[in-house]
Order: structure tokens, then C-alpha cells, then sequence
């Protein structure tokens, strides 16, 4: 299996502000001031997390993840997505244990040429299969059998994700809705039904002139914390937008200062000289800053962002308004990331999804097997915990889910 690249990758915006607002926003924004002059040196898990669990994925013949890229938490259960190796769906109870695969690559009904993304529709208890552009969206149940399909009209998206009372978000990536342009805008956003998939309204519009291929995407745009509403990060936003039905608002917005993008930096996206690959320069040279991944819990959103080449993680108490921003120099090779785990010595791992309480992340087997020395010289209360758990897996070994426990 593959590492798990846990820094996911960046994204998209705008024309000369670095937000974009919903045309049919309602409600008010929390204003997050983040500067990263500011950040810690270091920081304990034990100042945010009660606890950390580690829960091994059961290894059964023939059913290995590849790799993790996407991971919903469900009631019970674990739904993965692994996209670039299996194209499948695996599932698992919340213990680890195997429960079933979902693999329908074909052409025949109820098959996908190619997945991209999934979601749970939390009103009816189905599982949706997201397979593209002009490909219908597959309804299966929880327990992956396939009931029926839908296509999708005039739209044109990479991701997707139910939002509740019988709506869905797809996010466009910068790509092309020129169909729905206006006034020389592109959306980004497409709400549709989910009885027949009819575009609802259009959303998050953005200067045609912007060129795609300038364009760095995010790995992963939704996340969702409540059921019925989903978390956007749209690339190259400052504001992380929560959507619920068909209702869409800016629910935060990361200001950065001075260290906004600003119009030299669109203006950079939309030149005809601007090649392929040169945007993550631009963004490592200037000073400017770029959010890589949101996730939230009812108590704490998690967002990671680049400053030049140096990683910030920040954990923002939604009770208390506390930022706690810790940052390492990825030019420096020998500099790991500054936070401990003082909980069980256990390796770092980034929050990928989230059930509302608690943050979930995945470490490969070999991964955790390789941190065994340090986990048994380290002084952690939890340390004999996990090291138990480490004796009882291999380096070949499905990924291990880590669920962090907030306080």
C-alpha cells in the first residue's frame, strides 16, 4: 500500500477580492484574524484532545485499501473511498471490523466507469456514488446494494455532496459551467434536487478569464461535521461556506491580513503567460497565504494553510474564539511538526473527517510500526495502550483509524 499523503493539495478564487459571496446568503460570519508571525513553536495534543483511539482497519484477503481519500463517519460505521488505486468503497463497523467492499466498475446498470467522489444521504440512508460529468450518480444502500441512478443535468463538477432536505452541492473547480455564465461569471457552485437532479440555482461566481490551468486544486472540497449540511472550502477562498438544503452561507472567513491574495495574484491566474505549474511558485515566493483543508467538529474547525513553503495547522475554539496556530518549515528536512502527542506518544495525524464530537485521521501500519522506539521511550500515559495495539499488526496491514477525542 501506498503512504497516505495526509497534507492534502491546494485550490482555486475569485477576481480581485479573496472571497467569493453567495448570491442568496442569510446570516452573519465569524471573523477568524490568523497571523502567522504568530504561531507557536509547539503545542500538546493534551491542550485540545481528551483522547486519543486508534482503531485498526481488520485485513481481510483480497479487501486492502490502497489509500484512504476520503473517510465518512456514519453512525456506526466507516465508509472509505480509496480513488487513485482500487476505485472502491470499503466499509467498516466502528471497531475496524470488515464489513463489505463496494467495487461496480463496468458499463452495465449500476455500474461507474470511473468514481470520484461519495456521500451519505442521511434522510433516506443511502449511499451516493458520485462518477462525474456526464455520468450518472449511483444510489446504493448502506450496505452497498444498488437501488437506482440519476443523471445529472447541465452540470458540470468534480465533487459533490448532499446537503439534507433533498438537495446537492457540486463544486466546479474552475472548470467550465459556461452555460450558466452571467455577466461574464462562472459558477463554481450548482445546487440540484435529489429527486430528479434539476439545477436549482447557481452560485459562487467567478471571472471567466481565470484559466484552469493555472489553477492548483484541492484534494478534497466538502467535508461535513452535522447531517444535512455540508462544509465547502472552494480553492483560493478565505471563507469556509456552510450549505444546508439549498441555503448557502459564508460561515467564516480567515483573515490574514496583509497576507490576503490580492488583485495581483488573480490577475496572475487570468494572464495567458501564466504556465502550468508556475501558480504553487507564485504562491511559494509571495507573501501571501493559501488554505489547504477544513474540517470541523460543533466545537472546533480545523484548517491547515501554507505561508511560502511553511505548513500551518490551526485548531479554532468556536466556545472561546482561541486560535492556536502551529507551523513547520518544509524546506527544512530535519524540522518535524511541532505538535506532541503527550496523550499515548503516538505519530501525528491531521483531522480528515469529523462526526460532529470527535476528529478522525489514518496512519499506515508501517507507518505506526515504525514509530514503535519512540512510542515506547516517550512518557505518555496511553503509551502501553498503543503499543499493544501495535503488536498486533503487520506493515502490510489495512491503514489504522485515529479518532481524537476533544475536550
Amino acid at each position: 500500500m501506498e503512504k497516505y499523503l495526509i497534507i492534502v493539495l491546494t485550490a482555486v478564487l475569485l477576481s480581485g477580492c479573496n472571497h467569493q459571496k453567495p448570491s442568496g446568503q442569510t446570516g452573519d460570519y465569524i471573523r477568524i484574524p490568523v497571523n502567522p508571525a504568530e504561531a507557536s513553536e509547539s503545542v500538546n495534543m493534551s491542550e485540545i484532545f481528551s483522547d486519543i483511539e486508534y482503531i485498526p482497519l481488520e485485513s481481510v484477503d483480497k479487501h486492502l485499501i490502497g489509500t484512504v481519500n476520503q473517510l465518512i463517519v456514519y453512525k456506526d460505521r466507516f465508509y472509505i473511498f480509496d480513488r487513485y488505486q482500487t476505485q472502491s468503497v470499503f466499509c467498516f463497523q466502528q471497531d475496524g471490523k470488515f464489513l463489505f467492499e463496494l467495487n461496480r466498475k463496468g458499463q452495465g446498470p449500476g455500474e461507474y466507469i470511473k468514481l470520484d467522489n461519495i456521500s451519505i444521504d442521511c434522510d433516506n440512508s443511502h449511499l451516493l456514488l458520485y462518477c462525474g460529468p456526464m455520468h450518472p450518480i449511483l444510489v446504493c444502500d448502506l450496505d452497498g446494494n444498488y437501488i437506482k441512478s440519476h443523471r445529472t443535468k447541465d452540470i458540470w463538477a468534480h465533487e459533490f455532496s448532499y446537503t439534507g432536505n433533498g438537495y446537492a452541492a457540486f463544486y466546479g473547480g474552475y472548470t467550465t459551467n459556461e452555460k450558466h455564465e452571467k455577466n461574464g461569471m462562472t459558477p463554481n457552485l450548482l445546487i440540484a434536487n435529489t429527486d430528479n437532479y434539476n439545477l436549482q440555482h447557481t452560485d459562487l461566481f467567478f471571472p471567466s478569464e481565470i484559466r484552469m490551468e493555472t489553477v492548483v486544486g484541492n484534494f478534497k472540497r466538502f467535508s461535513s461535521y452535522r447531517n444535512g449540511t455540508a462544509v465547502l472550502l472552494a480553492e483560493y477562498d478565505d471563507t469556509v461556506y456552510h450549505i444546508s438544503g439549498e441555503k448557502v452561507e459564508r460561515a467564516y472567513y480567515i483573515d490574514f491580513g496583509n497576507m490576503k491574495k490580492g488583485k495581483d495574484f488573480y490577475s496572475f491566474l487570468k494572464s495567458p503567460a501564466t504556465k502550468l505549474g508556475q501558480t504553487t511558485e507564485y504562491e511559494r515566493t509571495h507573501d501571501i497565504c493559501i488554505i489547504r483543508a477544513v474540517e470541523e467538529t460543533e466545537k472546533y474547525m480545523f484548517f491547515y494553510y501554507f505561508h511560502k513553503f511553511i505548513g500551518h495547522a490551526v485548531f479554532y475554539n468556536k466556545r472561546t474564539g482561541q486560535v492556536i496556530d502551529v507551523c513547520k518549515d518544509y524546506g527544512d528536512k530535519n524540522v518535524i511538526f511541532p505538535i506532541y502527542n503527550d496523550i499515548n506518544g503516538g505519530p501525528l495525524v491531521f483531522p480528515l473527517s469529523s462526526d460532529g464530537e470527535s476528529f478522525y485521521g489514518v496512519v499506515e501500519s508501517w507507518q505506526i510500526l515504525k514509530e514503535k522506539e519512540s512510542i515506547q521511550a516517550s512518557n505518555a500515559a496511553g503509551r502501553d495502550k498503543l503499543l499493544k495495539m501495535i503488536d498486533g499488526i503487520n506493515e502490510f496491514d489495512n491503514p489504522v483509524i485515529v479518532r481524537m477525542k476533544l475536550k
